[in-house]
């Protein structure tokens, strides 16, 4: 199942689609469904991970471990872990109204490749009516947000 649109006044367009993958090998390998959004954007955004913080996170943010390319950005949004590469530049592109659709949304998991917003739950099962309905009006909002930045 696949769902698009285009944002014609900023040329931003997006996509929600159910898809499946598997982990693991062998006799090992699970598949998994899920649904998952995609925004694509005409213009350089950063690259970054927000994720839902957990339970954990409290602990093992007070090492300050690190990924890779990521550095963690204390502070930008109350509920989540917000890494970024620039944070100068994700502190510039979380201006208080993304902030505020982040908060009040129902999305545990948005990631950026520098082109392209993914978004997804991490419950991994395809979203129903309600759930599609939600993830569509969280993407028109962050889609206006971002363009009124961009």
């Amino acid at each position: 199942n696949c769902l698009s649109g285009e944002d014609q006044k900023s040329n931003i367009n997006w996509e929600i689609a159910d898809i499946s993958f598997d982990e693991g090998a062998f006799l090992s390998s699970e598949i998994y469904y899920t649904t998952v959004g995609v925004i694509n954007v005409p213009y350089d955004i950063p690259k970054f991970t927000i994720e839902k913080r957990g339970a954990l996170d409290k602990y093992f943010l007070g090492s300050r471990f690190k990924d890779i390319d990521y550095k963690i950005c204390d502070g930008l949004l109350n509920d989540f872990v917000v890494k970024a590469e620039n944070e100068k530049d994700m502190i510039s592109f979380l201006t208080d109204e993304i902030k505020s659709l982040l908060e009040k949304g129902n999305i545990n998991h948005i990631e950026s490749n520098g082109n392209s917003i993914l978004i997804f739950n991490n419950d991994l099962k395809i979203a129903r009516i309600t759930e599609l309905s939600k993830m569509m009006k969280f993407i028109n909002n962050l889609v206006k947000k971002s363009n009124q930045g961009g």
